[in-house]
């Protein structure tokens, strides 16, 4: 749309702080709340120069002119380095609809971890959890979202539940029953999965720099899936049995190497339940 000079005061709005010699105008509110991001960092203060410039400015959709323009404009006259990245993010809309406190359909996500933590059996802070895996997971970052109900518990109940929670216990339950079986061996996981572990974190890695969750998450899932399928394709109960306790080690060490590497990737978005893993 072009750029044309901005006024950073209004004579028609009465609440805002008076401009300095003229009590007829008052500070553009707009102006005014921008300063806030360098008042918290501590300008003027020795702070300041560790604190600023911002590594990212993570901002709603419909206030990029005044963080893209006119915030840029005010640190350039002050002389002052511009944030390094400006990231909008898109609206989570619910069930189709706009959240609008006159519809009642906004979420209160207090009243919903309470619900979650009650209806799943789980404690508030992996109630936290749930919820910050599924609101990163759901959509991509920067677009609209819509909010539902029932895919918050489905993401629970096959994803967190029955993808991840399956391989831990049953990676916890076989390391228990085989533990005096393979007492001795060298805990080594297999020599293959030692590339696909770091690729994926060098591939989520590079979702995370650029803000897209959703695609890290999957990623993390994709090795979830991986490893609960190596489990239905080595058989270990078949190798225990046979008395192929080396096999049966390497297979023992890749998933506990495996869960290791999940429980770091999974740290940004769901860091209780990274940290208990």
């Amino acid at each position: 749309g072009g750029l044309r000079d901005v006024s950073v005061s209004r004579s028609t709005v009465k609440w805002g702080v008076p401009v300095p010699g003229d009590p007829e105008q008052t500070v553009y509110v707009w102006f005014d709340a921008l300063i806030n991001y360098i008042t918290v960092a501590g300008y003027g203060t020795d702070r300041f120069a560790k604190t600023w410039p911002a590594d990212l400015h993570l901002i709603g959709k419909d206030i990029t002119r005044f963080h893209g323009i006119i915030w840029p404009a005010m640190l350039m006259a002050l002389g002052l380095p511009l944030p390094r990245r400006i990231f909008a993010h898109g609206f989570w809309d619910f069930e189709g609809e706009k959240m609008s406190k006159s519809l009642g359909n906004v979420v209160d996500p207090a009243a919903l971890i309470g619900n979650l933590s009650e209806l799943i059996g789980i404690d508030e802070p992996m109630a936290v959890d749930a919820l910050r895996y599924y609101l990163c997971r759901e959509g991509t970052y920067g677009q609209d979202v819509d909010f539902s109900s029932e895919r918050l518990l489905l993401r629970f109940n096959t994803d967190l539940a029955n993808d991840l929670g399956n391989l831990l216990n049953r990676t916890l339950n076989m390391i228990d029953k085989f533990r005096g079986q393979i007492a001795g061996q060298p805990f080594i996981p297999k020599a293959e999965t030692g590339a696909l572990f770091t690729a994926t974190v060098q591939s989520i890695r590079s979702d995370y720099d650029n803000l897209q969750f959703s695609a890290g998450l999957e990623k993390t899932w994709a090795l979830v899936n991986t490893l609960n399928k190596m489990i239905e394709d080595d058989k270990p109960w078949v190798l225990a049995r046979n008395k192929d306790l080396a096999a049966l080690t390497a297979h023992l060490a890749t998933l506990v190497t495996g869960l290791w590497y999940i429980g770091n990737l999974l740290e940004p978005c769901m860091p209780t339940a990274a940290d208990r893993l």
